[in-house]
């Protein structure tokens, strides 16, 4: 099976889109979301592509583009996936440590 390199503007794009989603919350909604659609992945992509001229009236954004031709690859599901997972993973990571400070913080003042 022939393996499909990712521009690194679609990895940046397909990052920043990630990040978004792990920034509000939704990853788990996301992950779900995007394994169960992953049979429209390319349909979903066409759709994307069709709709660009109304949707960058509203979005000034020159990533759309890059979006699009990430998601027309069929390894960008598993990518996409990934990428969310992985920031996950770092989020949750610092606010355990976070909360692990803010104990400690408490304990050294009550001690006083």
């Amino acid at each position: 099976m022939q393996k499909i390199d990712f521009t690194d503007e679609e990895l940046r794009v397909a990052g920043k889109a990630a990040k978004f989603i792990v920034d509000r919350g939704f990853a788990t909604p996301a992950l779900l979301f995007i394994e169960l659609n992953r049979p429209l992945n390319y349909v979903g992509s066409q759709v994307l592509a069709l709709f660009e001229p109304f949707i960058q009236a509203f979005v000034m954004t020159n990533d759309y583009p890059a979006f699009v031709n990430f998601l027309e690859k069929r390894e960008s599901v598993d990518k996409m996936l990934e990428l969310i997972e992985t920031l996950d993973e770092e989020q949750r990571k610092k606010m355990k440590e976070m909360k692990k400070e803010r104990k400690n913080r408490k304990k050294r003042i009550k001690r006083r």
